[in-house]
């Protein structure tokens, strides 16, 4: 029983400081939130339509797209369309986030010369549609990995 409650105790300890390193973001135009890690900045917030973090190194980077609802008939429409976009390659799952039409993908792309990788989250919201990109370079993905995720 004291073993579990070890566990238990130690459990909380180490989200309460996960949770207490993450900087809170608010946009109020599309109303969510959005909690950055620990040491990650503000990379480009002058388009609040995307808005995007980075590591401080500025080697991982995650941006928000943000548009009206409805701009899109599914969440598969609008991966499919950034998919072809960027030139994308990778897997793709549909599920469904609160209730809205979602799809999660982890894509391999290239920008700028440069190989890329990275998790994205669509969403078909009714007040919103919302693209979540969490990125890095092909060479430091596995040193930012749990970051991007």
């Amino acid at each position: 029983m004291k073993k579990h409650r070890f566990y238990y105790f130690l459990l909380i300890f180490l989200l309460t400081s996960v949770i207490a390193g993450a900087e809170e973001f608010y946009i109020e135009e599309y109303d969510y939130f959005l909690d950055i890690p620990a040491g990650w900045q503000v990379y480009d917030v002058s388009d609040l339509s995307r808005a995007s973090f980075a590591n401080s190194s500025l080697t991982a980077v995650v941006q928000v797209i943000s548009m009206a609802g409805e701009s899109y008939q599914s969440a598969d429409s609008m991966y499919e369309e950034l998919r072809t976009e960027i030139g994308a390659e990778g897997d793709a799952v549909p599920f469904l986030f609160s209730g809205r039409d979602s799809v999660f993908s982890d894509l391999g792309f290239i920008s700028n010369g440069n190989k890329m990788r990275g998790y994205f989250i669509f969403i078909n919201g009714r007040q919103s549609d919302f693209i979540l990109m969490a990125f890095s370079g092909i060479s430091v993905y596995e040193e930012t990995h749990d970051f991007l995720l």
